[in-house]
């Protein structure tokens, strides 16, 4: 049989043993077999000998041993198992090598071993000021396989067990660097120097606001009324895995000195959630708005990986801007964020549907509750440089329909109560039935204006508030602090008085009945048609009770003439013609509408056709004209026919409906007066009335005044009161308001003349005044807290710049509120 060749060795040795020819890699301690396989057949001898080699390649070492052993005279191979040393400190491995001796023939065996450490060590000289106990973070690589992230003790050692034999390579994992080797980076046991490598530092909480101040990142400052403008910001390295528990960030926020004034809340930074947190600025005394705000601070990063919050304070002032600014060095330039505070005002809009109401297309959508786009665009553009937004409640804006309303039906005046101030049949009215007064600024005086057809859509304050609560609901609208809730109808109405100032002001709850007296003198006719400059209905619809609108009639004789004279005399006494009634005569009670039309017949809401009833003898229709028998001259008696004035004042319940819009507490009203209001008089209003409520004209309240705010804005001191400056109280005006274009008028007047002007009613001056001043204003140059203006101008206003720098520096977080 021929020799085997060297390939046919090599495959019977891997087969007869398992293992490759060649090198073998393995662990130290590990058991091995030894093994030869005789060439030359069996054994023949039951001695020989292992010679095993072990060389070390870092020493450049090589050391042999023998083994003497016993084979059995008839094996094939030759099989010795060693126990293997373990790889030195200085060693990266070692190899194992042997042969087989057998008589006089060397039996080299077919592989050898390299021989690897089952574990080895590190110590890490760690260079890290400014960390407390840091831990040197590295990677162990095998091959294409790697563990990364481990850590060494504080001490800066570990031990690192390894998965399998071989050579393994450290790494450091960023941010950690290793400086030098101070032993070979390949052995057991390694040393060497390290440190943190610096890291950038990144603002993590925000992304938008970092181009630059020209594109800040908008912060509503109002929508959460415990927060108030705090936002928290969250730092750490640029990539977090980068960051070391107790690595330093430093802060810097700066508050321009061109900001807002108001100092509680202050603009600041908070180490903490809570205002006791705040830090002082740099500059001690600096105040905000006259100063630039500085504030410095240290944020130490909590974990490794993790990041550092603090807070910045923005004040609730519009349009405050704020820089803040975090890096690693004293520049603190690694990361910028550009803040501008904002605020959101949401508005809640309960609007009838349009068959229920006069079509008004500039102010309301002609479908759902809407306010038409040109309205709310003027609205938002009044407001845009007080940095106040405007934002339609997503639940709170609905339609009331015809389920909420019953078409107009004429009261029966009996069982009202108070809730029942909501009767639908009180807010609507034919329009054939009403009637309206109007100055018209062609003709210098008042005319009446009428609608030819549908309803008109009328609202006391009381039913407002009731129909949003009842149509809302709290569970229905989730209504916050920063939401006004408003109604638009077609007028609304309050009690009115021709004769005095009415009891409570519009808009109150109680609407106090107030009499409205209809004086109208009888001459020659039992029944005479009379204007009123306020409204009457023949159930009055304020009224609680649901009353006739006719309380009651007094009549007196107040002239007699005999028949074909021209002078008038007055009934002075008795023996008068007529003078048994030269006193006040009362109608008899009203039972029904029956009864007192016999007085008083409502023909329109502002047209009435008063009577002298003929029931009786002594009825006043019967005595306008009185016979009765006289002396004649010569003797005798004669009959003598005299004509009377009858002067009557009828009692009615008048209602106003003047009010072009009107809100407190976060909701009110706006008047579209049946469609003929302009879009830019609606918005005129409808921003007036939600700077009320935001607590403006920006005037201190004092006794005897019914307006003005009861605190000051912190840090904004109150305007001046006219003639001092330019914000006034009343003057024929309810509440607070702006006069800058009259007062700019009067800069050049003496003292003398403006306290006398300012002694007046701004909405009806006097003559002279109104000559020589009020005819003289441009209403389209009124602050927008101006007390009155048209109700159909084509013009914009806007707010004074003083009133705009009161409501910037207003907190808008709660426009419920009473000021």
């Amino acid at each position: 049989m021929p020799n085997p060749t060297v390939e046919q060795e090599i495959a019977a040795v891997e087969k007869a043993f398992g293992l490759s020819y060649g090198i073998n890699d393995v662990f130290e301690e590990s058991t091995v077999t030894l093994a030869a396989k005789f060439t030359r057949g069996k054994s023949k001898s039951p001695h020989g000998k292992w010679i095993v080699t072990v060389t070390k390649p870092k020493a450049g070492t090589t050391v042999s041993m023998e083994t003497e052993v016993k084979i059995s005279n008839k094996a094939e191979d030759a099989r010795h198992q060693v126990k293997l040393e373990k790889v030195d400190d200085t060693e990266e491995y070692y190899i194992l090598r042997y042969a087989f001796m057998f008589k006089d023939e060397r039996i080299p065996g077919p592989y050898e071993f390299k021989v690897w450490p089952r574990s080895i060590k590190l110590k890490a000289t760690i260079n890290a000021p400014g960390l407390d106990s840091p831990r040197f973070k590295f990677n162990v690589i095998q091959g294409e396989t790697a563990k990364e992230g481990l850590l060494t003790e504080p001490s800066g050692e570990a031990t690192i067990f390894l998965d399998a034999p071989g050579r393994v390579q450290l790494t450091a994992k960023s941010p950690w660097k290793i400086d030098s080797w101070t032993s070979d980076e390949a052995v057991r046991a390694r040393t060497c120097d390290v440190s943190v490598a610096p890291i950038t530092a990144l603002i993590h909480s925000h992304t938008e606001g970092k181009e630059g101040a020209d594109k800040p990142l908008k912060v509503y400052v109002n929508e959460d009324d415990g927060k108030k403008g705090l936002v928290k910001v969250e730092v750490g390295a640029k990539t977090l895995a980068d960051g070391l528990k107790g690595q330093k960030i430093k802060v810097k926020v700066t508050f321009p000195a061109d900001n807002g004034k108001v100092t509680d809340p202050a603009p600041a930074l908070w180490t903490g959630p809570n205002k006791g947190t705040a830090l002082a600025p740099k500059k001690p005394d600096a105040k905000p708005g006259v100063d630039e705000l500085v504030y410095e601070h240290e944020v130490e990063l909590p974990t490794d990986g993790g990041k550092a919050a603090f807070y910045v304070q923005l004040g609730v002032c519009g349009g405050d801007k704020c820089t803040v600014q975090v890096g690693v060095t004293d520049s603190v330039e690694d990361d910028k964020l550009h803040l501008v505070n904002a605020r959101k005002v949401v508005l809640e809009l309960l609007v009838a549907k349009p068959e229920l109401r006069q079509k008004c297309s500039s102010i309301l959508a002609d479908s759902g509750a809407a306010l038409a786009p040109a309205l709310m665009n003027e609205l938002k553009r009044v407001y845009q440089d007080m940095h106040i937004e405007f934002e339609m409640s997503k639940d709170g804006c609905v339609e009331v329909e015809a389920a909420d309303f019953k078409k107009y039906l004429k009261g029966d005046g009996t069982n009202f109560t108070w809730p029942d101030i909501l009767k639908p049949e009180l807010m609507f009215i034919d329009a054939a039935k009403f009637a309206n007064w109007d100055y018209d600024e062609a003709q210098k005086k008042w005319v009446k204006k009428t609608w030819p057809s549908g309803k008109l859509f009328l609202m006391t304050d009381y039913q407002r508030r009731k129909l949003r609560d009842t149509k809302l609901g709290d569970a229905g609208v989730a209504k916050t602090k920063n939401t006004m809730t408003w109604i638009f109808c077609d007028y609304i109405a309050d009690r009115a008085s021709r004769n005095a100032v009415p009891a409570a002001p519009q808009f109150t709850s109680d609407m106090a009945s107030i009499t409205n007296q209809v004086v109208h003198v009888f001459e020659g006719k039992d029944e005479d048609t009379v204007e009123t400059n306020f409204l009457v209905f023949d159930y009055d619809p304020i009224e609680a009770s649901g009353a006739l609108g006719v309380k009651k009639v007094n009549w007196r004789i107040q002239k007699y003439r005999k028949k074909g004279e021209a002078e008038w005399r007055d009934v002075a006494a008795d023996g008068d013609p007529g003078g048994a009634y030269r006193a006040w005569q009362t109608s008899p009670a009203f039972a029904n509408l029956a009864a007192a039309e016999k007085w008083v017949q409502i023909v329109d809401a502002v047209t009435l056709k008063m009577k002298l009833p003929k029931d009786t003898a002594t009825s006043p229709g019967n005595l306008l004209k009185i016979k009765r028998n006289e002396p004649k001259e010569g003797g005798g008696t004669q009959e003598v026919e005299y004509e009377t004035k009858i002067q009557a004042v009828a009692a009615v319940y008048g209602v106003s409906f003047s009010a072009l819009g009107g809100a407190v507490g976060g909701a009110g009203q706006m008047r579209t007066s049946g469609g003929l209001r302009s879009m830019q008089g609606t918005a005129k209003t409808l921003a007036h009335e939600i700077a009320h409520n935001l607590g403006h004209g920006y005037s201190g309240k004092a006794p005897p005044d019914t307006g003005g705010r009861g605190s000051a804005i912190p840090g904004i001191a109150f305007g001046a009161k006219v003639p001092d400056g330019h914000y006034y109280v009343g003057h024929g005006h309810t509440g607070c308001h702006c006069a800058k274009q009259l007062m700019d008028l009067l800069a050049n007047e003496t003292a003398e003349e403006k306290a006398a002007v300012c002694a007046g009613s701004f909405s009806q001056p006097s003559p002279e005044h109104q000559t020589k001043y009020f005819d003289k204003l441009d209403d389209s140059k009124h602050c927008v807290i101006w007390g009155s203006g048209p109700e159909s101008p084509t013009h914009t206003r806007d707010f004074c710049d003083d009133c705009k720098t009161y409501i910037k520096s207003t907190d808008c977080s709660d426009v419920t509120k009473a000021w």
